[in-house]
């Protein structure tokens, strides 16, 4: 995923000066790393969606570095975080919400994206009604309108703080249903 961190370890034998470079990614060697008989660890942080080349290449001298191996990989961006509300998903039928509910913004675990999202402020409608917070606990006034409506959509928007995905924004819409 783009902006996603990943590490490469390079270990050689012979007295070789190894470099890893990289095309549409940043490189960053983990200093560390030097001291370790496990070999050298670099950072890898694709920058944008497309493709990412890494090189990895023996320097010869200043001028010239020999290109040992080079492997291109695919690179997409994070998608939507999706948001849960009573651990339900968007598209989901509400019941009733319980005081002190809150916004999570997260993938689900079978994804293997592991970032964590920060709540900076919401806004929801539930028929012609407006609502809005800070913050990730929905406000009482939405909660007391939500629990005494019935049949009718509610459309959540969350606004997120700045991460390494880039979205600052994700959307869900519940209908709200009594039976």
């Amino acid at each position: 995923y783009a902006g996603q961190d990943y590490t490469f370890a390079l270990t050689t034998s012979g007295n070789y000066d190894i470099r890893l470079t990289a095309k549409n990614a940043r490189v960053q060697l983990i200093e560390d790393s030097k001291k370790s008989t496990g070999g050298l660890r670099y950072t890898v942080t694709p920058i944008d969606s497309g493709t990412c080349s890494i090189t990895i290449g023996n320097q010869i001298d200043e001028k010239r570095i020999v290109s040992l191996k080079m492997q291109t990989f695919s690179v997409i961006n994070y998608p939507v975080p999706p948001i849960h509300i009573n651990r339900k998903n968007s598209g989901e039928i509400i019941k009733t919400i319980e005081d002190s509910t809150q916004i999570v913004c997260s993938y689900p675990k079978e994804t293997g994206i592991y970032e964590n999202y920060d709540v900076s402020k919401w806004e929801a409608t539930v028929g012609e009604k407006s609502f809005s917070g800070t913050g990730f606990l929905l406000s009482e006034e939405l909660i007391q309108y939500v629990n005494q409506a019935d049949n009718e959509y509610m459309h959540l928007t969350v606004f997120l703080t700045v991460n390494k995905t880039g979205h600052l924004k994700s959307e869900a819409i519940y209908l709200i249903k009594k039976d």
